[in-house]
């Protein structure tokens, strides 16, 4: 990587500090210990900070109050950059593993094509060869909609041979943003909670002429163990904010109407059926069936409810073995 370039790695753990932990290790071997990186943990409920602390002593560590969600958590380390003159970001999940290239790649690309958004390719870790993200297609080839992930499943060889491809947005696992286009544009909006967010901000940007590219060579790595033990809800909780914060990106960017938001969930049955049990049954209204949630999220989405409407570190728990 060069290193006239002034670049902050932004991670936001939650919860998860070992694979934090681990990310970190990565990146200083591969970068060197000098690397700047800024961690946000975002109020996990655990031990999270001290860990972070105790292991991790030369990295920048800020804990926040309450969580933020993905994009207000990473705006804190964003804010930091802009104060103090970083030319870019690469905002990272802490929940992947790298390869050696996996920055150097995104760097070349926007030596080469400019202040535009980068993203990388993701692998899963449970079959290292096959994709998971890949990105979608050109924009101008889907202007009626939208075309996130056209590779996802294919083997890592059958990707585009293009060094570069342009997408309608990239994946918010590993997003490279110089900060000439945070300074004139903004960031993220902070009210998607999480989910959606870096879609968005893809697509506003591309109304000011910035594009979207996937770097075919900067590849990341998905991995699924982890540490802890979350309860079912958690996984629920995921799918109403996929949900609402989805509906919400259609309808202003597509121009969904409210009627085809709400006739977007599953069919009048489960419609029916969320009213019902919501209104006569009160153990439903403690919010362990997945329905509720989803069907909440649809009715969400069409009143234009925003931010952090259900908080996750309300419903996890750990493994205490």
């Amino acid at each position: 990587m060069d290193s006239a370039y002034k670049i902050l790695i932004s991670l936001v753990n939650w919860c998860r500090y070992d694979d934090t932990i681990r990310c970190v290790k990565e990146l200083q071997e591969f970068l060197g210990k000098d690397v700047s990186i800024s961690i946000v943990d975002n109020a996990s409920p655990n031990d999270s900070m001290e860990q972070l602390l105790n292991s991790l002593s030369d990295v920048r560590i800020l804990k926040s109050e309450t969580n933020l969600g993905y994009a207000a958590g990473h705006l804190l380390n964003v804010n930091y950059a802009l104060d103090n003159d970083y030319d870019a970001v690469w905002i990272l999940n802490s929940d992947v593993s790298l390869r050696n290239n996996s920055l150097s790649a995104l760097v070349d690309a926007w030596r080469k094509y400019g202040d535009n958004i980068y993203g990388s390719i993701t692998l899963s870790s449970e079959n290292p060869d096959i994709v998971d993200y890949g990105g979608g297609v050109v924009p101008k080839d889907s202007i009626d909609k939208f075309v996130y992930n056209s590779y996802e499943g294919v083997a890592l060889d059958s990707l585009p041979a293009d060094f570069v491809r342009e997408v309608q947005s990239v994946e918010g696992s590993s997003m490279f943003i110089p900060l000439n286009i945070i300074k004139k544009y903004g960031f993220m909006k902070t009210d998607f909670f999480m989910y959606a967010e870096e879609n968005d901000f893809c697509y506003r940007m591309r109304n000011f002429g910035i594009k979207s590219y996937v770097v075919r060579d900067s590849i990341i790595v998905h991995n699924s163990a982890a540490s802890f033990k979350l309860d079912v809800d958690i996984s629920w909780i995921m799918s109403y904010y996929r949900r609402r914060n989805f509906l919400r990106f259609m309808h202003e960017h597509y121009g969904w109407s409210r009627f085809k938001m709400l006739n977007n969930s599953d069919n009048l049955g489960s419609r029916l059926k969320f009213l019902c049990l919501y209104a006569l049954k009160k153990a439903f209204r403690q919010k362990h069936i997945k329905d509720y949630w989803l069907l909440k999220a649809v009715y969400h989405s069409v009143l234009g409810k925003s931010g952090r409407m259900v908080n996750p570190n309300d419903y996890v728990c750990f493994d205490n073995d």
